[in-house]
């Protein structure tokens, strides 16, 4: 077991980078809808500010993952990650609404980098051997120091060493971020090996553009758009648990958050568990089935109202996602070109955001009309069809 952590100097240095650009996430997302409330930023603005982030996200995506293909990995981490650490220490002293929408669209923009450049970098550092351990292995300390992160912000909502509430745990938030930074700087640079290949790095010449239009890669791109829009749609009812924990299964405030850090901890385990069963069982066999069983899942829900039920099958199947999901990613990458690593990412990223932004929206209205069986039908059939499409997938590939 202890053998899949020891991954080489780089992957350790990135892991302990993402470490702190997580718990700085976590202490962000606890606070920073409080701080803009509190400083008189209506709800309205919030979630235009929110919407303007994920907009700029999706539209960044797509050209970052061309630079990530052309120029070093090393290098547009270290500036991507001071963007966004720049952005967040700004976000904790500006209170101009037209400001906020330009810091909103900087860190869009340089926190699409570092979404897309995680998987190519994944790839092009780690050895062939554990590249599948390496994926698990980043979700999980992603969700782990993501839950740090939540706790720490906690306890610094508490202290006010500035005027304003909330702003202390905010300047700590992005000085967090900032200090990631500082493991990138660590990596030594390295020409890509997959199998017995060197793939040499390309340069942003002037026919870049015509890589995008070869008939085998808008096959390629095409795929990767159709099944991450989906998978965007799986997350659903994510962002609304803790309402329908509340509104339908009429649970108290106080174990509403007690289930949340479980569902948190329990996918962090998870996530973690498919380094391990990537050792015993295909990565095909372990996705599909995976899929299937949230499916499944879902079902049983729609079937039966019964409150326990409900609670074991939402951590089970955000458990089982997080599971499945680095997985995904890696065998999607173990199927295309390394060349061109960096562009299907940001192809990757971009449909998912627009996927995941949809479901929102719409989950949000089904949640108002208490039409909750829909979404769970929604969820189940999204993953029925990926399912099938992996399956077509892995027939086309043999």
């Amino acid at each position: 077991m202890f053998k899949i952590l020891n991954f080489n100097r780089n992957i350790n240095f990135y892991f302990f980078s993402k470490i702190l650009m997580n718990i700085a996430l976590g202490i962000f997302l606890v606070l920073f809808n409080l701080y803009i409330i509190n400083v008189g930023i209506s709800e309205k603005f919030l979630g235009l500010f929110l919407a303007v982030g994920n907009l700029a996200m999706a539209a960044g995506s797509i050209p970052v993952g061309v630079l990530i293909d052309r120029f070093s990995k090393k290098k547009i981490l270290i500036i991507s990650g001071l963007l966004a650490g720049m952005t967040f220490l700004l976000e904790s002293f500006v209170v101009d609404q037209v400001g906020l929408i330009c810091l909103a669209i900087l860190y869009g923009l340089s926190f699409s980098a570092l979404m897309c450049i995680s998987g190519p970098f994944l790839m092009q550092y780690g050895a062939n051997e554990q590249r599948s351990a390496l994926f698990s292995t980043a979700k999980a300390i992603g969700l782990a120091s993501l839950t740090l992160g939540s706790i720490l912000g906690g306890y610094l909502a508490r202290i006010n060493l500035v005027s304003q509430i909330y702003r202390t745990g905010l300047i700590f938030a992005g000085l967090f971020y900032i200090i990631s930074v500082i493991p990138l700087f660590y990596i030594e640079e390295k020409e890509y090996v997959f199998g017995k290949k060197t793939k040499k790095k390309r340069e942003m010449d002037q026919s870049w553009y015509m890589d995008l239009f070869k008939k085998e890669n808008i096959m390629v791109y095409s795929f990767l758009i159709l099944t991450f829009f989906l998978l965007g749609f799986t997350v659903i009812l994510s962002p609304y648990v803790n309402l329908y924990f509340a509104k339908r299964l009429m649970i108290n405030a106080l174990y509403i958050g007690v289930l949340m850090s479980m569902i948190q901890i329990f996918s962090a385990i998870m996530a973690f568990s498919g380094s391990l069963l990537v050792k015993k069982f295909s990565l095909e066999k372990i996705i599909v089935v995976g899929f299937f069983i949230i499916a499944v899942a879902y079902a049983l829900m729609i079937v039966w109202n019964l409150t326990l039920l409900h609670i074991v099958l939402i951590v089970l199947i955000s458990g089982l996602m997080n599971l499945v999901n680095p997985l995904f990613q890696n065998y999607i990458f173990e199927n295309i070109e390394p060349e061109n690593h960096g562009t299907s990412s940001g192809f990757m990223n971009t449909s998912f955001n627009l996927g995941d932004s949809l479901s929102t929206y719409l989950g949000g209205i089904l949640i108002g009309l208490n039409y909750y069986n829909l979404i769970f039908l929604i969820a189940g059939s999204v993953f029925i069809a990926l399912a099938a499409i992996l399956l077509i997938s892995i027939k086309y590939n043999h």
